[in-house]
């Protein structure tokens, strides 16, 4: 009986010990700053990581309240930690033009008050649009880029945002834009949580659908190809249909804005250390060992990482004294990745330095790279070791890759010959027949090693004209399966969209700097890939780019897709074997 109560007042207490492993806070939130009067917005207070009680809205002075407040709850428990969010929201109208204050609302969480800070919202003039009115300002698509003066080998993002102020059921790209002069990469991880925004005193629904990020090669200007796209909007008062209960659309399509990004070439002057980095970065370097002989080498490591271009980046120049000899560095590491939505990469680089005499020697690694935010070159150094070198055996436990020597004129004598005595017969010998019988035992050692792999099972055709692209695919497939099961849509679809890319620029020999699905097209139709399965595999890309924009949480489509995608891998490694 007490085991009992104590397990019963252990899972009571459980929630309390998971929430005090947590910080309680208390906000709130706007979707829009600046409102458009007449226009509906959202307000919304949001507690984490406790269970509130007595919830006090503020008053909203200046604001019609639509509805409101409506309550939602979500808990999570990861690792052994809960986190639990309440939220009250409610749909708020700016009754006239003004600077208006939203006041803190409060709430009890176990015995303490928690307050939200004001919010500032700013009202302005307002122009009736009726959402049937079938105008092109109901909804648009714009392609806003993170700047439009840039130089060579920055980063610029450009965001395909949507603006509505109608119901957007779906939507699909019409063309896939080429962006001459840049080096182009979608970005997949980025905010795009909806948002409002006030153009013309219309109060328009704004979502980021695509960012895509671009790396400039040239200098000039350079136009952006517009995209075009398809909008299913919803038609109000129109009853749901299909299995599914799709509601029915009307289709519309709309076109970016011309974009043009001015490049500039790199500032003359650049220090000598300079190779080519540009954007912003980090630099980290470590020397090892500090203490050796003539016969050992150091080790210089240089782990560089920012959000510029990392094929524009060549390895620093590690400056040493004359009494030691550097060797061209090594590449141990260079990878990319989505960081706060831009695009990060990292190259780690192994410097090998040769002492030649003993000695004290210093040691001052450093990076120099152009930032476009302060229009200068910077330089990175990391602290300055001393390298304390003892004279050696002569005998060296480094491997250097030989030089070649200069050729000479005079040339030793060999003094051992493979000359045949005059008369030697070649035919009949034991030479002639250890080459004439060679081919019958390696012919004959294939039939029994065939056989016993047989009589094993071993042999599997499939398997043998399999490779590693698609073993790496199959293995990441099945990542995506677990994403399934869990019903995680966006995590899913990231693992399809990179076991599809993946898969074809492993089998293909695609660099990620060729990966544009003209290419992938173009390189599939050479190897005689059908046609029914290059347009199956656009189709899954096309699907997960979708999704991940548009945030896709259908259990059936992800199944679907999920069988295609094992299909078409199947299909198209048996075609090109």
């Amino acid at each position: 009986m007490l085991r009992q109560l104590l397990f019963i007042a252990n899972f009571l207490l459980l929630p309390v010990f998971m929430f005090s492993q947590n910080n309680i806070s208390f906000e709130a939130t706007a979707n829009a700053k600046k409102v458009a009067v007449g226009s509906v917005f959202e307000v919304t207070f949001t507690l984490k990581n406790a269970r509130g009680t007595n919830f006090r809205p503020p008053k909203f002075g200046g604001f019609q309240v639509i509805s409101g407040p409506s309550q939602s709850m979500s808990t999570q428990i990861y690792n052994g930690r809960m986190t639990q969010e309440i939220s009250y929201s409610f749909s708020l109208m700016p009754n006239k033009v003004g600077n208006w204050t939203i006041g803190a609302a409060s709430i009890q969480a176990g015995s303490k008050t928690y307050k939200s800070k004001p919010l500032q919202i700013k009202a302005v003039k307002g122009a009736a649009i009726s959402p049937l009115t079938g105008t092109d300002k109901e909804c648009f698509i714009r392609a806003e880029p993170s700047t439009t003066d840039a130089y060579i080998g920055q980063q610029v993002l450009v965001d395909y945002k949507l603006y509505t102020i109608v119901n957007i059921e779906n939507y699909s790209t019409l063309n896939d834009p080429e962006y001459p002069g840049f080096f182009a990469q979608n970005i997949t991880r980025f905010n795009n949580a909806v948002g409002q925004e006030d153009i013309d005193g219309v109060q328009y629904t704004t979502k980021i659908l695509k960012r895509v990020a671009l790396f400039p090669q040239q200098a000039g200007i350079l136009p952006i190809e517009p995209l075009r796209m398809q909008l299913g909007i919803e038609i109000p008062g129109q009853r749901s249909t299909g299995f599914f209960f799709r509601k029915k659309t009307r289709p519309v399509q709309t076109t970016t804005n011309p974009v043009e990004i001015s490049v500039r070439s790199l500032p003359p002057n650049a220090p000598n250390s300079f190779n080519g980095a540009v954007g912003e970065y980090d630099f980290q370097a470590s020397i090892k060992p500090t203490s050796l002989t003539t016969d050992d080498a150091v080790r210089v490591m240089m782990r560089i990482s920012g959000n510029g271009d990392l094929k524009r980046l060549q390895p620093p120049t590690l400056a040493v004294p004359d009494k030691m000899e550097v060797y061209d560095p090594s590449i141990l590491d260079e990878s990319e990745r989505e960081k706060q939505g831009e695009l990060t990469g990292t190259k780690t680089l192994e410097y090998l330095v040769l002492p030649k005499a003993e000695g004290r020697y210093n040691l001052t690694p450093e990076f120099t790279y152009f930032s476009p935010d302060s229009v200068k070159y910077v330089t990175l150094k990391a602290p300055t070791r001393q390298i304390n070198v003892r004279r050696g055996t002569g005998n060296s436990k480094v491997k250097t890759a030989p030089k070649q020597e200069a050729e000479s004129d005079i040339r030793f004598i060999k003094l051992e010959t493979n000359l045949q005595q005059k008369g030697y017969r070649f035919f009949g010998s034991l030479p002639f027949w250890i080459l004439a019988l060679l081919p019958i035992f390696g012919f004959t050692g294939a039939l029994v090693y065939q056989q016993i792999l047989n009589k094993k099972g071993d042999v599997d055709l499939t398997l043998l004209k399999s490779n590693q692209a698609s073993k790496v695919a199959q293995k990441r497939l099945s990542t995506a399966k677990k994403h399934l099961d869990a019903n995680a849509s966006r995590d899913f679809y990231n693992e399809i969209s990179r076991a599809s890319l993946g898969y074809i620029g492993d089998k293909l020999n695609i660099p990620n700097s060729e990966m544009t699905k003209n290419n992938v097209r173009e390189k599939l139709q050479a190897l005689q890939v059908s046609n029914p399965n290059i347009d199956a595999f656009m189709k899954i890309l096309q699907t997960s780019e979708m999704a991940l924009f548009a945030g896709m949480d259908n259990s059936a489509a992800m199944s679907e897709t999920f069988e295609k995608a094992m299909k078409v891998v199947v299909d198209i490694e048996e075609e090109i074997g």
